[in-house]
C-alpha cells in the first residue's frame, strides 16, 4: 500500500528533504522558509509513514539553515 502525506504542510517554500528510517520509525527533515528565513524542520512517524507527529523547528536561529542531513540507529531512538 502506498500513502501520500504532505509532511511540510506549511505556507512557505519547502525543499532539500532528508529521510531516515529505522523499523517503523520514519524521520523527515527539510528546509522551510515559512518563518521568514530558511529553518530546518523535522517530523517523525512511528507508523511507517502513515501518520506523523508535530513539526519541530530544530534550527531556530535568525540565520539561514539549509540542506539538512539526518541518520538514525536501530538501537538508539
Amino acid at each position: 500500500m502506498v500513502y501520500t502525506f504532505n509532511v511540510s504542510n506549511t505556507a512557505g517554500g519547502s525543499g532539500n528533504p532528508s529521510i531516515a528510517v529505522a523499523g517503523n520509525n520514519v524521520y523527515v527533515a527539510w528546509s522551510d522558509n515559512t518563518p521568514g528565513n530558511a529553518d530546518i524542520l523535522l517530523r517523525k512517524s512511528g507508523s511507517a509513514g502513515v501518520t506523523f507527529g508535530s513539526t519541530i523547528n530544530v534550527s531556530q536561529n535568525a540565520r539561514f539553515s539549509e540542506v539538512p542531513a539526518i541518520s538514525v540507529s536501530p538501537h538508539n531512538f
